[in-house]
């Protein structure tokens, strides 16, 4: 790979191995004494390191929604795990509160016994869960 680089005085391309960087060669246009200029070494520079990343919410969001939601809604729905990023859990807690308020019409209130299991295993929820749907701890 050869050494490319301008004659100050002429402006004439030069080139040369690069064995002669820092010594002088001879323009062939001018004449003039140019010095090979020295090439750095090609370093691999990596990227900056990611930062760790969040979970998709903090633990106090997760707590209140969760209770509140347990408490005014019925059960919840599932929706803590939703915004925690939990779907599964919160798709099968949502499944079982549906199942559950639309079976209330049909068994005089007796399938309520659902939303009231969906709802501790709601209070049970907020006080275990530490991390969110992908692992990641919450703040």
């Amino acid at each position: 790979m050869q050494i490319t680089f301008s004659c100050v005085t002429c402006g004439y391309q030069l080139s040369a191995p690069p064995h002669l960087q820092g010594a002088a060669i001879g323009c062939p246009q001018c004449q003039t004494q140019q010095t090979v200029p020295l090439v750095p070494q090609t370093v691999a520079v990596l990227p900056p390191a990611m930062p760790a990343a969040q979970a998709a919410c903090n633990r106090q969001t997760y707590i209140l929604v969760g209770v509140l939601t347990a408490v005014l809604v019925g059960g919840g729905f599932g929706i803590h795990n939703f915004i925690a990023g939990r779907n599964s859990t919160a798709i099968t807690q949502a499944v079982l509160c549906g199942v559950g308020l639309v079976l209330i019409f049909c068994t005089f209130g007796v399938s309520y016994l659902i939303n009231l299991a969906v709802m501790v295993w709601t209070i049970v929820d907020v006080c275990t869960v530490t991390t969110d749907g992908q692992g990641r701890k919450m703040a």
